[in-house]
């Protein structure tokens, strides 16, 4: 499949996912496995240093391009779908998966976050190549303070978002 067919067919999904009553988003999972803590920098602050954009069909135009990306991926019966922060592409493969933090204490929420992400963009991409997952920490909307990389694997990946869709089940049957 050529790259744009590829990110046509990326993007159909996102939005069969978003209109699917079996999905969930990555936010949802990741706190299904992990308490969320607020990092006191308020969702003004979050806003605005997250304030990314890019063209994603440019991924198919240059040799290397970095984006946020909608993804989306249908595991067993369920979507999960999320909009990573950023993505770098080489040659319309998925390189490194970037989540982007105004904070620079992570724990296990951050760090689930990336690896789902990570997981979506290998999966969306036809597992083309196993993308490197990092944190970037501490950044005010020009700089940083730190990047993480974060260590995964694809079949833990899957095994924690099946976990993380069965306890979200459970809580839907009550």
């Amino acid at each position: 499949m050529n790259c744009l067919a590829l990110i046509s067919s990326i993007f159909s999904n996102f939005q069969k996912a978003k209109e699917s009553r079996n999905s969930f988003t990555v936010t949802e999972l990741v706190k299904a496995l992990s308490s969320s803590k607020s990092r006191g920098v308020g969702a003004e602050t979050g806003r605005r240093v997250h304030n990314f954009w890019g063209d994603p069909f440019e991924i198919a135009k240059r040799e290397e391009y970095s984006s946020p990306f909608p993804l989306a991926y249908k595991l067993e019966d369920y979507w999960v779908y999320g909009i990573a922060d950023l993505i770098r592409f080489r040659r319309c493969t998925p390189m490194e998966v970037i989540e982007v933090k105004s904070y620079e204490k992570y724990a296990k929420y951050e760090i689930l976050q990336v690896i789902f992400y990570s997981y979506l963009a290998y999966e969306a991409f036809m597992r083309s190549r196993k993308p490197m997952a990092f944190l970037v920490l501490g950044w005010n909307g020009r700089r940083f303070k730190k990047r993480v990389l974060v260590e995964w694997d694809p079949s833990t990946a899957r095994c924690l978002l099946l976990r993380a869709i069965e306890k979200k089940r459970i809580k839907c049957k009550r």
